[in-house]
């Protein structure tokens, strides 16, 4: 029960806050001013909400990913989803994401003030491609060219003491012509610190990602004073533009900014220089800083918001309006183009002229031809805010916007078929799902209904309850029942539990399991908490049985049932004497929202 300590007493602070707060302002729900959903192009922000999505290579969602943002962090759910709010940002968001099995991954982001900046992230696993000996000099060769040179005894364990044995060499060679290499590319907004300290906007003509292990997973370095010669393959569509000589930048993946250190030349179709560490390098070409903003509409000119615009080497979401905006490099061509192939939806490419460094650029609209669409509302009689994320998933795909409360509208493919629309809250612990189906004609509306978003008590509410018996009490029946925002279960990544809690007037009930499953738990065997207090009575368990039945995703339900045999301790202040008072506790069932993930 050790492992749960931590996270009960943080959890025992924020139900007294809670309840504080719930008793001070009359039980009323009023909270901060939400971030709204802009209907306008919004200046650089101070604070913001940044929603986002989290794949793999082939688009699967990859859930357990943990997230930071400019110092505040989450983890995404069973649909890769993720949202963190009140994010200070004066200008840029930088959110990284990383996950065992993955090259961690990251994206920046034009932040909006006081509303939602919308990212997605995608994650190259780090499997080992080879295998060479640290006493030897080896190189290792790409399918499509590109290599990696070693010297013999220049590997160094992580103490920084010599390697000998095997390397695991896990490396990627990320070529500006991939169909995703804006989507995949660290960082994704290219912004570079020169060897000056000058801040420059870098053009790509190749990176390479690279991971090298021992065979218990331990990561390796290239030993101090040593080097290894990187060789990248420069695509056959920028070699005509390419510089004979061209700095080489590493990603530092604190700052999400591209550092340089030392540079590669051009030898045929390849660059080629030596590096001293291993992370993700980089071949670029250093430029100014220029704004490019734009719109999205549909056929009929209607604004599309959430869909992806690929903008020469990097991306942006456009808005609820239709609008987007992204840094890009100054005095160089580029190509601005919506390709989302899950909607169905595709603009003809748009060329733009190299712009001046400094110069802020409205592109032509880009049009694409009608989606199908999603509609519905998120309501609350008593007008409390909401922030959260809509997601629509279907056979084969996925697309999520963030949310406030009013009138919403999702673009969808043209189909058929049954999709699942999810709704879950950021500032009330809310989740709701319905089967829809997607519209079959261009331009037609499936109205989804309308989400009670202030809290689910339309669906049941949180409600525990269980018996007890014993120090005063008579086979007592004893509900808890409350908002979400009151009965919550957090499942912690590090220490793989959670622990849920549930308070009202007649006390606060806390659970505690191993993992984010269902499942039957014997504290005979298992890492277990369940525990009852009620003013000052505090019960907790000597003998305990819990079954979990249900384990929804975030802002799905948390389930189970319980029962044992507890106590209440009793310390005489003068004579130290300890007293024990046993109950026993039947019939115990529980039910919580589940909220976003915690480190």
């Amino acid at each position: 029960m050790k492992k749960f300590l931590h996270k009960v007493v943080l959890f025992a602070a924020s139900i007294v806050a809670l309840n504080m707060m719930f008793a001070l302002s009359g039980c009323k729900k009023d909270q901060p001013d939400p971030p709204d959903l802009p209907d306008v192009e919004v200046p650089l922000a101070e604070t913001t909400t940044v929603a986002g999505k989290v794949t793999d290579r082939n688009g699967e969602p990859v859930a357990g990913a943990f997230i930071n943002t400019n110092g505040k962090t989450g983890s995404t759910d069973a649909n890769g989803l993720f949202i963190i709010a009140n994010v200070s940002s004066p200008e840029r968001c930088y959110v990284s994401a990383s996950k065992s099995g993955y090259f961690n991954g990251s994206t920046s982001a034009i932040a909006r003030k006081n509303g939602f900046t919308q990212v997605a992230i995608r994650l190259v696993d780090d499997a080992p491609d080879f295998q060479i000996n640290a006493a030897s000099a080896q190189n290792v060769s790409l399918s499509d060219g590109s290599e990696l040179g070693f010297t013999a005894n220049s590997i160094a364990s992580s103490s920084g003491g010599l390697y000998s044995g095997t390397v695991n060499v896990a490396v990627e060679h990320l070529s500006p012509d991939d169909v995703d290499f804006a989507f995949v590319a660290p960082g994704t907004d290219f912004r570079g610190i020169s060897t000056t300290g000058a801040e420059r906007q870098l053009y790509s003509y190749g990176m390479m990602m690279v991971k090298l292990t021992d065979d218990s997973g331990n990561e390796l370095q290239i030993a101090a004073g040593n080097s290894a010669v990187v060789t990248m393959v420069v695509p056959s569509s920028e070699l005509a533009n390419a510089p004979g000589t061209i700095p080489l930048w590493h990603f530092n993946e604190t700052s999400g900014l591209w550092e340089e250190e030392g540079s590669a030349t051009l030898q045929g179709d390849k660059y080629v220089g030596t590096v001293t560490h291993f992370s993700t390098w980089n071949c670029d070409y250093p430029t100014g800083r220029s704004v490019l903003r734009g719109r999205v509409l549909d056929c009929n000119g209607n604004p599309l918001p959430g869909v992806k615009v690929k903008i020469g080497q990097t991306f942006a979401y456009t808005s609820s309006n239709g609008s987007y905006q992204t840094f890009i490099p100054s005095e160089t061509s580029l190509n601005i183009q919506v390709s989302e192939p899950e909607l169905g939806l595709q603009s003809l490419v748009v060329p733009i002229d190299p712009m001046a460094d400094g110069l802020e650029f409205t592109a032509p609209d880009l049009s694409v031809a009608c989606p199908a669409y999603i509609s519905g509302t998120l309501s609350c009689a008593s007008a409390a805010v909401f922030s959260g994320l809509l997601s629509v998933t279907w056979a084969g795909g996925s697309t999520f916007i963030p949310v406030g409360l009013g009138n919403f509208t999702i673009a969808v493919p043209i189909s058929i078929n049954s999709a699942t629309v999810n709704l879950i809250g950021l500032t009330q612990n809310v989740a709701q799902s319905v089967t829809v189906s997607l519209p079959g004609v261009a331009g037609e509306v499936t109205n989804a209904g309308i989400f009670n978003v202030c809290d689910n008590s339309t669906s049941g509410g949180f409600v525990s309850s269980f018996v007890i018996n014993g120090d005063g009490f008579n086979n007592q029946t004893i509900t808890l029942s409350g908002i979400g925002l009151l009965a919550s279960a957090t499942y912690g990544v590090s220490d793989n539990a959670t622990v849920g809690f549930v308070s009202s007037t007649d006390g606060v009930l806390t659970i505690g399991f191993d993992g984010n499953s269902t499942g039957s738990f014997n504290s005979d065997n298992d890492n277990i908490l369940a525990s009852y207090s009620t003013g000052q009575l505090v019960y907790g368990p000597q003998t305990l049985q819990l079954t979990v039945t249900e384990y929804g995703i975030v802002g799905g339900a948390v389930k189970g049932t319980f029962s044992g045999e507890f106590i209440r301790v009793e310390v005489d202040p003068v004579t130290s004497e300890v007293t024990e008072f046993p109950v026993t506790i039947s019939n115990g069932s529980f039910h919580f929202v589940r909220t976003m993930d915690q480190p």
